[in-house]
Parts: structure tokens; C-alpha cells; sequence
């Protein structure tokens, strides 16, 4: 299992290096401003969304202690994608898609 998922990230990484190729050449999108913009702040959210969940992974010893676990993690992570992760236009933007679904739901 190891090494399939080894081989899965590797042909994943092959696979987007097509696309942007494809992006660049079909859509005029600059490859370093995809790198800068995109890929870059994706592997900082991850790389800091990663280190409770993983300190945090351990064997539970009862199914209660599982969910307490599960949902630090969650929560931990959420909050790193929400303050990290997005720009204000982003959070507005949600912030207002959740409002708008309250409001019509009363």
C-alpha cells in the first residue's frame, strides 16, 4: 500500500504539471502566478492544518476518546483554512452565502 501511494502522488503531480501546461498554452494562465497564488499557499495551510491532527493521532482507547479526537481535529482545521487559508473577500462571500440561506429558510 505503501508504494501505490507513493505511485498515486507521483502521477497526480505529473497529471497537474499537464494541466498547467495546458492552462498556460489554452488559456494564457501564468504558471508562476499559479504557483505564487495557488499552490503555494495551499502547501502552507496544509503543512500547519497537519500538525495537530498528527500529533494528536494516537490509538484511542475508547470510542468516546475517538470522537473527542475527531473533533479537535476538525475543528482545528477548520479554523486554520478560515483564518489562513481564505482572503476576507472569501470569508465575506461565505459569511453572506450562510446568512442568505438562514434568512430564506425563515
Amino acid at each position: 500500500p505503501y508504494y501505490v501511494a507513493i505511485v498515486g502522488i507521483g502521477v497526480q503531480a505529473l497529471l497537474l504539471v499537464i494541466r498547467l501546461y495546458f492552462a498556460k498554452r489554452d488559456a494564457g494562465i501564468s504558471i508562476w502566478g499559479f504557483i505564487k497564488g495557488v499552490a503555494v499557499p495551499c502547501l502552507f495551510v496544509g503543512g500547519v492544518a497537519i500538525i495537530v491532527p498528527f500529533a494528536t493521532s494516537c490509538d484511542a482507547s475508547s470510542f468516546l476518546w475517538l470522537l473527542i479526537i475527531v473533533s479537535v481535529d476538525v475543528l482545528y482545521i477548520a479554523l486554520v483554512v478560515w483564518f489562513l487559508g481564505l482572503s476576507n473577500s472569501e470569508r465575506k462571500a461565505i459569511i453572506s452565502s450562510i446568512k442568505g440561506k438562514l434568512i430564506n429558510k425563515t
